[in-house]
């Protein structure tokens, strides 16, 4: 195996869309002995590649809006509806009980949210039904984009690009 043929490997998932393809493209120019190797110039066209992804230096700002078009909730379409709308908060009583009101909001927007979006949900009750207040933040997007941002500095700066 050539470091040609991994090169092309790799840019041939990330153009066919593969599934983590993007991922496995940053992880691979992250690794120390690939980053070592950064006047070849088929590391080079990896770490192009890359840049590519990458927003550019002007559009690397805040989200203007509450959109967040990657949230997935496949069980309860209104969600997904509105956490990929432009509203920033919004109530759901969706629940049958407290418990379960409870165990949604944790479940869905607690320790280790499973949505792809980024919020907070506090459970309470609208009009003696329990329901959970889902409010979108921007943490998730502003650390997305500093990430990236870091990224970009870093690729670079080692590839002199």
């Amino acid at each position: 195996l050539t470091r040609e043929h991994l090169v092309n490997t790799i840019i041939a998932m990330v153009e066919a869309r593969r599934p983590h393809a993007d991922h496995v493209l940053s992880k691979v120019l992250a690794v120390a002995e690939v980053r070592a190797c950064g006047g070849d110039v088929h590391i080079r066209r990896l770490a192009t590649k890359r840049l590519a992804q990458l927003p550019s230096p002007s559009a690397a700002a805040a989200p203007e809006d509450w959109r967040q078009p990657s949230a997935r909730f496949s069980r309860y379409p209104e969600v997904e509806q509105f956490l990929r709308g432009p509203q920033k908060s919004r109530t759901f009583t969706v629940f049958q009980d407290m418990n379960h009101a409870h165990n949604w909001a944790g479940k869905y927007f607690g320790y280790a949210p499973v949505t792809g979006s980024s919020a907070t949900a506090k459970v309470g009750t609208l009009r003696g039904q329990p329901a959970v207040t889902v409010t979108k933040t921007l943490d998730k997007a502003l650390a997305a984009l500093a990430a990236m941002t870091e990224e970009r500095q870093a690729l670079c700066q080692t590839f002199g690009l």
